[in-house]
């Protein structure tokens, strides 16, 4: 019972933290044309502490110190915005509600069976265990898979510390958080015609295709989905610019982008197509298309020797170079593992539906020409389906057990950027006027 009790006292203080620096009440003051809603809010505030949270990771610092000044400043906030909060959740309590009962049902799901699973005993959570023994970074060198960025782990060593009981799961309870934040996020779209139980039924769907116990076992998916997500928000305003202040949300594709590097080894690469796509569609001027290259490459820099002066190097899995990349890439081979990979992302969709929603969804907002403005959600599937299709095409590894062992993982946490088109595709439904009443 104790723990329930705690479960739910954590939730609101994940929202108690999570409330600033930007909210409901003061965005207009810094996105100016555009009105953030409060689910968008906690989630740009998510991408802001966790680039705090990176900060401090290679400084050892006491992390009880750095969640009692969060709180602190987190309670500040609160009565300072107090009646507006309490005005904002009693003229939308029905979904708020549901809010709260969605990560609390997720969080009795965990503690009900916390056990970890395969990559998140071996991967991340070694490098957990570390900073929550108030150890350094230079010190990951010293556990498995040290090659392996450790953002996420420091995030769940960080609010394993920092619970009454100090249980490992506790951490864990972060990945829900931002799950149910970045799918509620997701909604803020939806236009008007649709009732707030309509809208409450539209995230349970959504979350029913989305939430898997596995990957709460310790995986880093729901960190990258939430990535993948906010990019894509980022992406559709600067494709309205009337609408956004847009200098600020350069500014957010930067720090949003960079944190894919620190999470998971295929986010080098995720950074570099989501740079791309940001850099060709989204800077018009030469000038400032070069600018944000250099930016780009800086922060690519900077991530570098980061890893390069701590562990001495910078690798991957396998070596991206090879003497024998010509018969990897002979043509038996490819057509082989080609089809392999055809079915194993056929099996992936099935695995996770929320694709299968996800291709409807394209096909119908073709149909409604949405895309004639956004050919950068095409080009980005398609560089995001080779870059993911060139992994197993240069692997040595056995190419059926490497692609049922993790092809519908990449694949999920690819899906985050996509949801958006389902919620428009909400939105462009024809409706009776009347039908809402």
């Amino acid at each position: 019972m104790i723990e329930l009790s705690l479960a739910l006292l954590q939730i609101f203080i994940f929202i108690l933290i999570f409330n600033y620096p930007i909210n409901i009440h003061n965005n207009l003051k810094i996105f100016k044309l555009y009105k953030l809603g409060f689910y968008d809010s906690i989630l740009i505030n998510i991408i802001i502490h966790l680039n705090v949270y990176l900060c401090l990771s290679f400084f050892k610092i006491n992390l009880n110190v750095i969640f009692g000044l969060q709180l602190i400043i987190g309670f500040l906030y609160f009565f300072y915005y107090q009646k507006e909060y309490f005005k904002f959740i009693k003229e939308n309590i029905l979904i708020f509600i549901f809010f709260l009962s969605t990560i609390f049902s997720l969080f009795v799901i965990i503690i009900w069976d916390p056990i970890l699973a395969w990559d998140g005993i071996s991967h991340w959570f070694f490098k957990a265990q570390i900073f929550y023994q108030n150890g350094e970074y230079k010190q990951l060198k010293e556990v498995p898979h040290y090659h392996y960025p450790h953002l996420g782990s420091y995030v769940w060593a960080y609010f394993w510390k920092n619970n009454f009981l100090q249980l490992e799961y506790f951490g864990r309870f972060f990945y829900v958080f931002i799950f149910v934040t970045t799918i509620f996020s997701s909604v803020e779209i939806i236009k008007k015609k649709f009732s707030d139980f309509e809208i409450c039924l539209i995230i349970l769907l959504l979350i029913t295709l989305t939430v898997d116990k596995f990957l709460l076992g310790g995986y880093q998916e729901y960190l990258i989905f939430a990535i993948f997500y906010l990019i894509s928000k980022i992406f559709l305003l600067l494709s309205n610019k009337d609408n956004v202040q847009i200098k600020y949300f350069y500014l957010l594709f930067y720090i949003t982008s960079f944190l894919f590097l620190w999470i998971k080894q295929e986010g080098f690469f995720y950074y570099i197509i989501s740079s791309i796509i940001f850099v060709i569609f989204f800077q018009k001027e030469l000038k400032k298309k070069l600018i944000s290259l250099l930016i780009v490459l800086l922060l690519l820099a900077f991530y570098l020797s980061i890893r390069i002066y701590f562990h001495e190097s910078f690798q991957f899995n396998e070596q991206i170079s090879s003497e024998n990349l010509f018969n990897k890439f002979s043509l038996n081979i490819i057509i082989s593992k080609f089809f392999y990979i055809l079915k194993y992302v056929l099996i992936s969709f099935f695995k996770y539906p929320i694709w299968i929603l996800i291709i409807f969804s394209l096909f119908f907002l073709y149909s409604q020409n949405y895309f004639h403005n956004k050919k950068y959600i095409i080009v980005f599937l398609v560089l995001n389906f080779l870059f993911i299709a060139s992994i197993y095409l240069y692997s040595s590894y056995d190419v059926v057990w490497f692609l049922s062992t993790s092809l519908s993982r990449l694949l999920f946490g690819l899906s985050g950027f996509f949801i958006l088109l389902i919620v428009e595709s909400f939105n462009h439904l024809e409706r009776d006027k009347n039908f809402k009443d």
